[in-house]
């Protein structure tokens, strides 16, 4: 049993959002009624999984501190790192270009020689070809898509794996699982 799904994540987002917009908008040097920037929605996405995931973590009696963009190498960040086991890519909306898959590709890479997993978390992907590039980039077993059922249980379930599995070398990280 999980503290949340797809659909509770989808009500908590949209309300968070809103609630994100009312505050700015209370602000007194704001002149908008309804402030929307690029970027908002997409910080207010990484923090309800924040939230989530460390709900659910508690409710499983699994300990693990949840950071936030970290550094992989470079000036390439990751938006969660659990448990400094895994990391875990957030997108509100998916992909937005053909070589964001390649680019995701490489910040695996990058996470697994530093000793991480590195999972790649979407609310959703309507462009099929980016579904399956994202897929391919990471190995089916790391994309996670909250627009299909039962995919918040299998990411919650993966992180417990990744952090209760003997801590591997990054020499052991090279290859994605798929």
């Amino acid at each position: 049993m999980a503290v949340f799904d797809e659909k509770s994540i989808q009500n908590l987002f949209d309300s968070n959002l809103r609630k994100a917009k009312e505050c700015l908008a209370s602000l007194a040097f704001c002149c908008s009624a309804s402030p929307s920037f690029g970027g908002l929605t997409g910080w207010v996405f990484e923090e309800t999984i924040h939230h989530c995931l460390a709900k659910e973590l508690s409710f499983l009696g699994t300990q693990a501190k949840i950071g936030s963009q970290e550094s992989l190498e470079g000036r390439s960040k990751v938006d969660l790192v659990v448990g400094q086991r895994v990391a875990v890519e957030i997108k509100e909306k998916g992909l937005f270009d053909r070589n964001a898959a390649d680019r995701y590709g490489r910040y695996m890479r990058s996470a697994r020689t530093k000793g991480y997993s590195y999972l790649y978390l979407t609310r959703e992907e309507t462009y099929q070809p980016y579904r399956e590039a994202i897929k391919k980039a990471v190995g089916r077993r790391n994309a996670f898509f909250l627009d299909r059922p039962g995919e918040w249980a299998r990411f919650v379930q993966q992180i417990v794996k990744e952090l209760r599995s003997p801590k591997k070398s990054p020499i052991d990280n090279k290859k994605p699982r798929t």
